[in-house]
């Protein structure tokens, strides 16, 4: 038995998964990551050096190949929802709209009407651009 499949319902209502986290599974720096990050976001993205690990932050998100330990919506779905697991928190408080759009799209949104609705936020997205220019 696993530690998740070890925990009372009670335990499993209270426990949340952070989808998108700042390094890879395996990083023992993980928690200073999340601090700084937390920080940066404070700091209305003033880049960061991590010492620890020589990762410079220059933009509000680590490089892609920075994200090792994402949970996917297939492990979401197929393992830990029917191990009574439901609460499940999007980091990036402040992620442009286009991150923020393509965090709900892969989680959200059934595979068969990503592209419409990506395409409909997208649309909206220059609208608003386009607003915002006229002003």
């Amino acid at each position: 038995m696993t530690f998740l499949e070890s925990l009372t319902n009670e335990q499993k209502e209270k426990t949340e998964f952070l989808i998108n986290p700042i390094c890879g599974a395996q990083c023992q720096n993980r928690s200073k990551h999340y601090k700084l990050n937390s920080l940066y976001s404070l700091t209305y993205g003033k880049s960061y050096k991590l010492d620890f690990c020589n990762i410079t932050i220059s933009n509000l998100y680590p490089l892609d190949k920075y994200k090792r330990n994402e949970l996917t919506p297939e492990d979401i779905y197929g393992k830990y929802k029917d191990m009574g697991f439901y609460s499940y928190k999007i980091e990036g408080r402040t992620f442009t709209y286009e991150t923020h759009l393509g965090s709900i799209i892969k989680y959200l949104v059934k595979p068969e009407y990503q592209l419409f609705i990506l395409t409909v936020g997208i649309n909206i997205l220059e609208k608003e651009k386009q607003k915002n220019v006229s002003r």
